[in-house]
């Protein structure tokens, strides 16, 4: 196998990769809306995986898109055109795949930010029920006269 058809197998296969982790942050999207925790700890997990895989390619293709970006102009102009729109076509995936991340992380920030001001409600309604005399610990409610 020649290094164009390397480069190329391994953009289609980093395109391919690229595209299910997509389709995991758009799954994750739900899973932070349904407060699911087992469910987001194994797409994490799947996340994972697949940024492993990816990086992997990532370190094989290197090389072969440096060979490539010094020699096109000796290959056939079809070749060239079809691994520049492969490259196009994974720039494409991978553009939209941070887009997906950032809402992902805009929406992980919203539910985290109201959590904080539940919670920040609860402490100054804790406060005001302790100063008017709210209850402040339970005792015994019956007393055992038998004894």
């Amino acid at each position: 196998m020649t290094d164009v058809a390397r480069f190329l197998d391994g953009l289609r296969l980093q395109r391919e990769k690229c595209g299910r982790m997509a389709e995991v942050v758009e799954e994750q999207k739900k899973v932070l809306a349904s407060q699911d925790v087992d469910a987001l700890l194994a797409l994490v997990a799947r996340k994972g995986t697949l940024m492993e895989e990816i990086e992997a390619l990532q370190k094989e293709l290197g090389p072969l898109a440096e060979s490539w970006s010094g020699s096109k102009g000796k290959f056939d102009p079809a070749v060239g055109r079809e691994v520049e729109a492969a490259v196009e076509e994974t720039r494409r995936v991978l553009s939209e795949l941070v887009k997906l991340e950032e809402e992902g992380r805009s929406q992980m920030s919203g539910q985290r930010d109201a959590t904080a001001e539940e919670l920040k409600d609860l402490m100054i309604k804790r406060k005001a029920r302790g100063a008017y005399g709210g209850p402040k610990g339970s005792g015994p409610r019956f007393i055992d006269g038998a004894k």
